[in-house]
Order: C-alpha cells, then sequence, then structure tokens
C-alpha cells in the first residue's frame, strides 16, 4: 500500500466533488455583495 500526503484544501474538494468553480460557487454570497456595491458606486458602469 502506497501511503502519500495531501493538501488538506484538496483533499476536502476531491471528497465533496468540488472544482475551482464549485469552491468559488461557495462564496456566491460575497461575490454578490461585492458585486452590488461596485455597481451601486458606480452605476455609469
Amino acid at each position: 500500500m502506497v501511503k502519500f500526503d495531501i493538501d488538506p484544501h484538496r483533499k476536502h474538494a476531491l471528497l465533496n466533488g468540488l472544482d475551482e468553480v464549485g469552491l468559488t460557487m461557495r462564496k456566491r454570497d460575497k461575490i454578490d455583495g461585492f458585486e452590488a456595491k461596485a455597481k451601486a458606486s458606480r452605476p455609469w458602469v
């Protein structure tokens, strides 16, 4: 049996079937808040 260490972050992602997009979407509420604030501060964009 071969044992190897894996980064805890990567292990969590692998065990939960999350890719980079899935990990990013877990922070969707923060992203949406940032986008709303940016839009409010620059309505012409």
